[in-house]
């Protein structure tokens, strides 16, 4: 029997298509956005420097904001393409490394086929067997066939919808850039920044356990089609097969999103340390500065005031 399950990579390649298209409206609509935020950062800058009263702090904080600016302003130009063909990619592709399995055949047509594969041989031995003489070992053998064909289809859905969010995340999730340009907003950048090494990590355990799962396949397909004529007899190899979709579709949902929540937050603080820490600290010094001077100049007042009372009073 001929199966067809392009239907998937049609989907991804529509989306692909679709999503490509935003980075034009968002360099449209953000570049003037990226330069009001810059523009705000400087005057930001400018007004903790007059405050500080230190050349050197206000040379410093001058050129780290606009470093910061001409970093943030590169990663508005050019996240999209390095992150998807860059971090994404090279994730993937190290992941199927691992998995052992080239990533151009962990596709979810090539997931789908597969475990349909697998469930046909389940429906051919159907076919053979008498459904008067065995019909309750038939009715397991044909959910079992059921339950593999869903969990295959769920895998091939997980992997696809992961693919999606990969285009999604890497080009849609550039219009967070322009708004992190302030010391207000940096953390629009860490979470995008985290967001995309969320996805490559979880794009890596996913192909690491989708290529040891295609061998595990291969050797399931072998084993049922060797003891073909037993199915229907001994429901031990139906009810096997079926375990050992769900516990793979288990594996492949579960451990690829652990995983990725622990780094989604792992680019946060050190930005934002490296972008505006120093700015302030520099500003809270000023005004730590300016507040014990205003102390000492009390204490000074209360001291003379005191003395000059001694000398009325006594």
């Amino acid at each position: 029997m001929t199966t067809d399950f392009s239907f998937f990579q049609d989907v991804l390649n529509q989306f692909a298509t679709i999503v490509a298209q935003w980075q034009t409206q968002i360099f449209a609509l953000g570049t003037p956005l990226f330069w009001s935020m810059a523009f705000i950062e400087l005057g930001l800058i400018g007004a903790i420097a007059v405050l500080s009263h230190d050349i050197t702090a206000i040379v410093e904080d001058l050129v780290r904001g606009v470093m910061a600016i001409a970093v943030a302003y590169w990663l508005f130009q050019n996240a999209a393409d390095f992150t998807r063909h860059g971090v994404v990619a090279t994730l993937g592709l190290w992941g199927a490394m691992a998995g052992g399995v080239p990533a151009n055949s962990m596709d979810p047509q090539s997931i789908m086929v597969a475990g349909f594969g697998l469930a046909t041989t389940l429906l051919n031995a159907l076919g053979s067997a008498h459904w008067l003489i065995t019909p309750v070992n038939d009715v397991v053998v044909l959910g079992c066939a059921i339950v593999i064909v869903i969990c295959f289809g769920w895998t091939a859905i997980t992997l696809l919808e992961l693919l999606i969010e990969s285009y999604i995340a890497c080009i849609g999730g550039t219009m967070l850039i322009p708004l992190g340009v302030t010391r207000f907003g940096h953390h629009y950048i860490e979470r995008y920044l985290g967001w995309v090494v969320s996805v490559g990590i979880r794009l890596w355990f996913t192909y690491a356990i989708l290529g040891i799962g295609v061998q595990l396949v291969a050797a399931w397909s072998a084993s049922i089609q060797h003891n073909s004529s037993l199915i229907t007899g001994n429901l031990v190899f139906p009810i096997e097969a079926a375990c050992e979709a769900g516990i793979y579709v288990m594996m492949l949902t579960r451990i690829p999103n652990y995983v990725g929540t622990l780094v989604a937050g792992a680019v946060t603080t050190t930005f934002a340390h490296a972008m505006i820490a120093p700015t302030i600290q520099s500003a809270g010094q000023s005004a730590g500065a300016a507040a014990q001077g205003a102390a000492d100049l009390a204490a000074v007042t209360a001291e003379l005031t005191r003395k000059v009372d001694t000398m009325i009073f006594s």
